[in-house]
This record gives structure tokens, C-alpha cells and sequence, in this order.
């Protein structure tokens, strides 16, 4: 039996949906409190990259990596995040996870339906270079300073003995961006680079995130 690939796409968002829906309830759970919407935008010291902002960009059904884009804002009406945490006051090291609205499109009265997704790493094992994506999955945490720099926290220094590790803790900043193919499509996208050494990808360059408000 033959099966299009629209079917095949179609059935593909079906299944993303229902899985968000899990999705939802458990970050409702865990991460309950959701800030105001905000952009991401670039520092680097490339004129290309600095004062770009990031964009999802499709990869697959319900899939998208975070691609760099000049357009005005007024342009990027699916270009805001979200932060989702658990109550600061009580956590020594707040973290939480970044979380973008997929457009799934109009209902019956013509609003358009949205789901949330959190940003997760992609990772290549043949690869020091991780790729954050938007897609239903076990979210990466990351945190957001008093300045607004997106950093994700660490808790030990394995290049020291981890017996010295007991009080240690370092906000990372190892955001680049590169040339990717998260799944299907090349793109220009955000990355990672895992561990101190430099991203093995050429293409890879050095970029700084933060938080700005919509």
C-alpha cells in the first residue's frame, strides 16, 4: 500500500500533538510558572551575526533548529519565547526551559491554535557540536542573568577531580552559531559546543545569547 508523504506529514504532526499534550501537563507540573514573551538576539563579534535575532526554522513536522535573521521584529510575529520555572524564591539555582509556541493553525472560530515545545540538544555522536532544537523531547535547562545572557549552569568540572567539585558552579556560555543539518535541511543555526574545546565545525562562530523583552 502506497502512503503520500502529505499522509505521512500529516500523521506525523498528529502523533507531535498528541505527544505534546503529555507534554503540556508535565511542564504545567514542573516548570508552572511561564514569563512575559521575549526574543532572542545575538551578540557576536561578527557584523553578520551581531544584533541578529533567532528565529525557528522548519526541520521536519513539528521540528524546528533556531536560525539567525535580521528581519524587523515587526516581521518575526512567531519569533517569541517563553521561560518556564518553578518558583525561584525556593531554588537555590533557578534554572528552567526555554519554550517557543507552534502554530498548528486556525480553529473553528479562526483563532489560530498553538502548542508549546521546550528547546532540547540534538546530539552527534561523531560530533562536539550540539544542535538546540524546538520538538516534545526531555528539555535542556538553561538560565537567564541578571543582564539577560542565556547561559546554562554547570555543577562539576570534570577536566579537575570531581572530589574538588563539591562547591563548584560556573554559568556557560559556549553558544555558536554554525552550519548545520539537525535533520533534514542545511541551515545556519544555533549550536553548542560540548566540553571547552572549540566546535570542531568550521563554520562554527561565536555568538552570545540574550533575553530581550517583546
Amino acid at each position: 500500500m502506497h502512503i503520500s508523504t502529505t499522509t505521512t506529514g500529516f500523521f506525523a504532526i498528529a502523533v507531535a500533538v498528541a505527544v505534546s499534550q503529555i507534554f503540556v501537563l508535565v511542564q504545567a507540573q514542573n516548570s508552572p510558572i511561564q514569563s512575559a514573551p521575549f526574543y532572542l538576539l545575538l551578540k557576536s563579534l561578527n557584523a553578520s551575526l551581531n544584533n541578529a535575532h533567532l528565529t525557528p526554522c522548519h526541520e521536519g513536522a513539528a521540528e524546528s533548529a533556531l536560525c539567525p535573521t535580521k528581519a524587523p521584529l515587526t516581521d518575526l510575529t512567531h519569533s517569541q519565547f517563553f521561560y518556564n520555572t518553578t518558583n525561584p524564591a525556593s531554588d537555590s539555582y533557578p534554572t528552567g526551559i526555554l519554550t517557543w509556541n507552534l502554530p498548528l493553525g486556525p480553529s473553528n472560530n479562526n483563532k489560530t491554535i498553538f502548542v508549546s515545545q521546550p528547546m532540547l540538544f540534538q546530539y552527534n555522536d561523531a560530533s562536539n557540536v550540539a544542535v538546540p532544537i524546538i520538538f516534545f523531547g526531555d528539555p535542556t535547562d538553561v538560565e537567564f542573568g541578571a543582564d539577560g545572557q542565556m547561559t546554562i549552569l554547570q555543577f562539576r568540572d570534570d577536566t579537575k577531580p570531581l572530589a574538588l567539585n563539591s562547591n563548584y558552579t560556573a554559568h556557560l556560555s559556549r553558544w555558536y552559531v554554525c552550519d548545520t543539518i539537525p535533520t533534514w535541511y542545511l541551515y545556519q543555526t544555533l549550536a553548542w559546543a560540548m566540553g571547552k574545546a572549540k566546535p570542531q565545525n568550521p563554520s562554527c562562530q561565536k555568538v552570545e545569547v540574550y533575553r530581550k523583552w517583546a
